[in-house]
């Protein structure tokens, strides 16, 4: 069923100033662009989400505040000010939410490079976020073309230390899939170990390139190395429903979204020729951690390293670890608090140990050299 929406208009004084450019694009935004979408699901199958989102959109002179209804999925009501009260709200630049609405940046880098802020449930936004990144790569704001806007390209990536290793492209085949593959090695001399990391949640915008990821497994190859990174092989965005509103709802404990992938990419790391003595070692990180622990039996690492685990999510896998391991975490978690993760360390085997990152968050920005350090440690130690 299509359901009217509403768009309430707040009252003007002639005193106010008008808006030009990128700050009167934000506002046809919410006022001409997407009332044309009212009555439908932004993400297909997502009847089961009903909230109050807020965007608090920052401009040189202004800001704007506006807040989007969802009713079973559907926009019924588009509201202007800052009064709504919504559940979740994100702050942005006018030129972050213009690129992020306009499809040229995807909402999870703009949040991983301190450009969205999140006030509210913080895992509900990033999940939200995530669900929404489809619409916006579906519908595009095409503000450029209607605004005669310069819109700049997102600021790039800052760009990592490469030097003495060796990076390839490549991807596995397996069952008629194709699984995304990144291998970083030295660049002289043998490797001492093989190592897979898997990536966070594929709804969560995780790809082979995860940033943190890509940080570590360069820090792995320069200390002698032979780290593969895999991606998803399925578009998570248009994945099937049910998974999108298992996900929403769960997190994803059922449809074990990515675990094929795994260990198909395992099984490829293994086939490869020995590269040193040091065996195989798995890395999950957030969601992958426990795509890792659900493939423990099954792919029987030497080394094993959990992430940043969502350990609320975590059922008896938890207990599944019977080799050495380690469980790296932030103190700034939002996902997790430092007591769920000590009462894991309880459940782990013997030689296994916990290290707590002092203000690191769950994307351990800014501690990087402190992730690798601990990692390397545990994956060098005799």
């Amino acid at each position: 069923m299509v359901k009217a929406i509403s768009i309430s208009r707040s009252k003007r004084s002639g005193k106010g100033c008008p808006l030009h450019g990128e700050s009167e694009a934000v506002r046809r935004y919410f006022t001409h662009f997407l009332p044309q979408y009212a009555g439908k699901q932004w993400v297909e199958g997502l009847a089961a989400v009903s909230a109050l989102i807020g965007f608090r959109v920052d401009g040189p002179d202004s800001t704007q505040a506006w807040a989007i209804r969802l009713e079973k999925g559907c926009v019924t009501e588009i509201l202007p000010g800052s009064d709504s009260r919504p559940e979740v709200s994100y702050q942005v630049s006018e030129e972050t939410f213009l690129q992020v609405s306009g499809g040229t940046l995807r909402a999870e880098e703009a949040f991983l490079r301190g450009r969205v802020k999140i006030q509210g449930g913080l895992l509900k936004g990033l999940k939200l976020a995530a669900l929404l990144q489809k619409f916006f790569r579906d519908h595009p704001y095409p503000v450029a073309a209607l605004h005669q806007i310069d819109m700049r390209e997102g600021r790039p990536a800052p760009e990592l230390d490469t030097a003495g290793v060796v990076e390839e492209i490549g991807a596995v085949e397996a069952s008629g899939r194709s699984i995304p593959l990144r291998l970083v090695y030295p660049e002289r001399g043998a490797a001492e170990r093989k190592i897979l990391l898997a990536p966070p949640h594929p709804l969560l915008g995780a790809t082979v390139d995860n940033p943190t990821l890509r940080s570590l497994s360069l820090d792995l190859a320069r200390a002698g190395m032979f780290a593969a990174r895999f991606g998803y092989s399925f578009d998570a965005a248009t994945t099937e429903a049910g998974a999108v509103e298992t996900f929403w709802n769960t997190s994803d404990t059922l449809n074990r979204l990515g675990l094929p992938d795994l260990l198909a990419a395992w099984d490829w790391l293994a086939e490869q020729p020995p590269r040193g003595s040091g065996g195989m070692a798995l890395i999950g990180y957030s969601y992958g951690a426990q795509l890792a622990l659900w493939a423990l039996d099954r792919a029987a690492p030497e080394r094993f390293v959990l992430m940043a685990p969502v350990v609320s999510q975590l059922g008896p896998e938890r207990l599944s670890a019977k080799v050495p391991t380690l469980l790296v975490h932030g103190d700034g978690d939002f996902a997790t608090a430092s007591h769920e993760f000590a009462a894991m360390e309880k459940d782990l085997p013997p030689g296994s140990r916990r290290a707590e990152l002092r203000g690191a968050d769950h994307f351990f920005q800014g501690c990087g050299d402190s992730l690798s350090k601990a990692i390397l440690q545990h994956l060098t130690e005799r």
